[in-house]
């Protein structure tokens, strides 16, 4: 058990509940959110009691309300503590905490440089208190001892990382996909790290150039490079950002039938007043319009439900930016990046906020029934943008759930020329889907209009498997669709057959 930690993240919480009663409410959300995010990491790691779970939950809870709420609280309740003495103690207490991330050491000097800015302006003003000045002093001693502090950690983290060679994104740019001709997918030539690296004793290149090569040609899909992902990409892609976004690789295709429909393309914040990311992840609330991927909603939606049921992160968990705790937020920017496994590596896609709309400012693509809610559009987006466009031909879900999860797909056929046991494939099935081992679509090949009737389903078709059962002997699938209409007739949401 780490007692000093648990007790550290405890006294962050205490911050927390003091500026929530000050009216501090981003100062509150900051602590609650920081000090949340530290316990649930000491009970994952089991070094503190699980019991601890329902401290988590609490600020969790009570920083996702005050962020809902902020505007209509800031209103109604003006601060009651508006002091210098305040303000510099919770830049304090965030420098801190971002110490204690090798990737904002830089962030972190930065807050305390603006506590010994603030900290010798306010000491000038002779109105103050002897008392506070003296106060104001010797906290601006205890940020620049803190700032020196981060300077040699700096220069050792720095240090660390010159013995690493390039991560392989730059050696990808690098690379063009023949040996006299730039990328297809950029305007200009990518240049090569000029940092010089240290040779390593056992290898000086992470990948052979031949390796290099074939992530090189694999990145390149539809004449646009998706780097493979990396984690320093969370932070770094939305570093610097000023103003709106807007991709550079322009609107996604849509199909002649999709054009008709089309007024044009709308950001969120035209669109919704207050647009949010995650209301709640419920397979039930998504609806499918005139985009033809009902195999990647349905996989979207076994994603969701398997989220729901086992409170693992499947999808959200690859929508970036994200808070502390790892959820997707949104940002006002209007720039995304989502995270796909294409061609067998992990990628990023980034994305803006523009969708396509109707006459009457309906989003024409997928969405939920949530007003608002945007993580099935974004994600989506992204699919479509790496497939083409919207104007998508159909895939299977096979690719699909691989491009989200980065499980590994089987495929099993049933129809009357197979010889496959059903009742093993029923039970198999069954023991893991139950257990979380696997995600389950089916899939619907040609059908004649009595085996549509008898059945329920509609042919050429995919749907998601939210439940199996066995009752009386009888083997169940439910199976979902979203609502997307096929010549002229509306799919029933549920069946059980």
């Amino acid at each position: 058990m780490d007692e000093q930690a648990t007790q550290s993240a405890f006294e962050l919480s205490q911050k927390a509940v003091f500026y929530d009663q000050g009216k501090k409410y981003e100062e509150a959300i900051f602590c609650y959110t920081e000090a949340g995010n530290r316990l649930l990491k000491l009970v994952q790691e089991k070094k503190c009691l699980p019991i601890f779970r329902k401290n988590v939950m609490e600020c969790i809870n009570r920083a996702e309300f005050l962020k809902n709420n902020i505007q209509d609280l800031q209103r109604q309740y003006p601060p009651v503590i508006n002091d210098i003495s305040y303000n510099v103690e919770f830049l304090m207490v965030k420098a801190l905490a971002f110490r204690n991330y090798e990737n904002r050491i830089d962030e972190s000097r930065e807050l305390y440089e603006k506590v010994v800015e603030q900290c010798l302006g306010a000491s000038r003003n002779r109105a103050l208190p002897q008392e506070t000045i003296k106060s104001l002093r010797s906290i601006a001693e205890t940020a620049l001892k803190s700032i020196e502090e981060l300077v040699v950690l700096k220069k050792k983290v720095t240090e660390v990382e010159l013995l690493f060679p390039e991560v392989p994104v730059d050696d990808i740019s690098a690379i063009n996909l023949n040996d006299h001709s730039p990328s297809p997918s950029s305007n200009q030539p990518f240049k090569s790290p000029t940092r010089q690296v240290p040779p390593s004793p056992s290898n000086s290149q992470k990948f052979t150039k031949e390796e290099l090569g074939v992530l090189s040609t694999t990145s390149n899909i539809n004449n646009k490079l998706y780097v493979p992902f990396h984690t320093y990409d969370k932070v770094n892609e939305f570093k610097g950002q000023h103003g709106k976004f807007t991709d550079p690789d322009g609107k996604i295709s849509l199909t002649q039938k999709q054009r008709l429909k089309l007024k044009g393309w709308k950001r969120v914040s035209e669109l919704f007043e207050k647009p949010t990311i995650i209301y709640s992840i419920d397979c039930h609330t998504i609806k499918q319009t005139v985009i033809s991927d009902c195999s990647f909603i349905s996989s979207l939606s076994i994603a969701a439900l398997y989220e729901k049921r086992f409170k693992k992160q499947l999808v959200t968990s690859i929508i970036y930016p994200q808070d502390a705790l790892g959820k997707p937020i949104y940002n006002p920017a209007g720039k995304y990046m989502i995270k796909l496994h294409i061609n067998g590596v992990w990628r990023k896609v980034v994305i803006d906020d523009y969708f396509p709309v109707d006459d009457n400012d309906r989003m024409m693509c997928s969405q939920t029934e949530n007003k608002g809610e945007l993580w099935v559009s974004l994600l989506e987006k992204a699919y479509m943008k790496v497939m083409g466009g919207y104007d998508f031909p159909g895939s299977n879900s096979n690719i699909d759930l691989n491009a989200l999860t980065g499980w590994i797909p089987e495929r099993i056929e049933l129809n009357e020329s197979s010889k496959a046991d059903p009742d093993a494939i029923f039970r198999k099935l069954f023991d893991r889907f139950h257990r979380g081992d696997c995600l389950i679509t089916l899939a619907t090949g040609k059908m004649t209009e009595e085996m549509q009737k008898r059945s329920g389903l509609v042919e050429t078709h995919a749907y998601a498997v939210i439940d199996i059962r066995s009752v009386d002997n009888k083997r169940l699938l439910k199976v979902k669709t979203h609502g997307h209409i096929l010549d002229g007739k509306e799919i029933s949401r549920t069946k059980t057959n």
